[in-house]
């Protein structure tokens, strides 16, 4: 089964009685964000905690050269930001809106309160984060066992089953935009290498671009070569193990 980053448990909120939903949302400040913007950035005392209520967010890293790597895309009904907030530790992430959204901002002190006072909460919150750490743990087998176009086949794969909808013109349509330097923090590649390899899968039919939006046209190619490991991948596309 294909492991996702996206849309989790993220239906939770849905089936969430109105009244309680109402008291959550009346806990927090409603912010909203356009693309691009940023929500948060790296804090020795971080002093909130987000959910996603409309709208797609992105949770990176960045290097001390400057250097992106993307760690996760957070969906509707995600709460993102926890983790400092729950050990107590300095927060090492930036997160920015992928698309235009509404996300709501808890205080540290009430997302602790909600913790100890709302079980059902806290279980969602803590089968989130166990998730997200399952996520992480995938994602670094790949960087070993996956070369790069195994890795961004695999990428289009997931993307597409969560976010794909039937395109006009035949294929499925990605729903969410990624520049080509978001999809190479996606998989862990350079810039140059995600370019080269998204070139050579066009070349092949396997995928088109249709108004900054990636259309996948053959599948069971794609999912082909995501299943070929570096170790003895025999790809058409000569690509780095890490970018």
């Amino acid at each position: 089964m294909m492991g996702h980053w996206y849309l989790r448990s993220a239906d939770w909120v849905q089936h969430l009685p109105a009244a309680f939903y109402s008291h959550l949302r009346g806990k927090a400040r409603v912010a909203h964000y356009l693309p691009g913007e940023r929500i948060f950035v790296p804090s020795q005392n971080p002093e909130w905690v987000y959910l996603q209520e409309e709208g797609h967010s992105r949770i990176y890293s960045l290097s001390e050269q400057g250097e992106e790597f993307t760690l996760e895309v957070v969906a509707p009904g995600e709460i993102f930001g926890e983790l400092a907030i729950l050990q107590g530790a300095r927060r090492e992430h930036y997160a920015t809106a992928l698309d235009a959204g509404v996300v709501l901002r808890f205080a540290r002190e009430v997302f602790l309160a909600l913790m100890r006072e709302a079980p059902d909460f806290a279980l969602t919150v803590t089968r989130q984060v166990s998730g997200r750490l399952l996520r992480i743990e995938s994602r670094a087998r790949d960087l070993v066992f996956r070369d790069v176009p195994a890795r961004l086949a695999q990428c289009l794969l997931r993307l597409a089953h969560d976010f794909g909808e039937p395109a006009p013109e035949g294929g499925v349509r990605i729903g969410l935009r990624f520049t080509q330097a978001e999809l190479a923090t996606l998989i862990g590649a350079s810039r140059p290498t995600t370019n080269l390899v998204l070139r050579q899968m066009r070349e092949q039919g396997w995928i088109r671009i249709d108004r900054r939006h990636l259309v996948l046209m053959d599948q069971a190619a794609l999912q082909g070569l995501e299943m070929q490991e570096s170790a003895g991948a025999s790809s058409s596309v000569e690509g780095e193990r890490r970018g």
